[in-house]
């Protein structure tokens, strides 16, 4: 396995939160650490997946919308990326 070069990201938080984190991490069977790395990375991408979808659709999303309005996909995709 190769390493990764890591970082460090601080937050702070409600104490309501925390323990409703914990409690979640504790039913999950991981630390906090464990759990709040892999929800940050999973939160992020659903958060990143609605305000930019057009950077996580596939070359079949970009050819069906292309086609439903009558244009080249390409272009289509170049577009979109364009304003992002």
């Amino acid at each position: 396995m190769s390493e990764v070069d890591m970082g460090r990201v601080s937050v702070t938080l409600p104490v309501e939160t925390i323990r409703q984190i914990d409690e979640w991490a504790g039913e999950a069977g991981l630390k906090r650490g464990q759990f709040t790395s892999v929800a940050l990375v999973i939160g992020a991408k659903v958060l990143a997946r609605q305000l930019v979808p057009e950077r996580f659709m596939d070359a079949a999303a970009w050819k069906g919308i292309a086609e439903a309005l009558g244009v080249d996909a390409a272009e289509l995709q170049g577009r979109m990326n364009a304003k992002s």
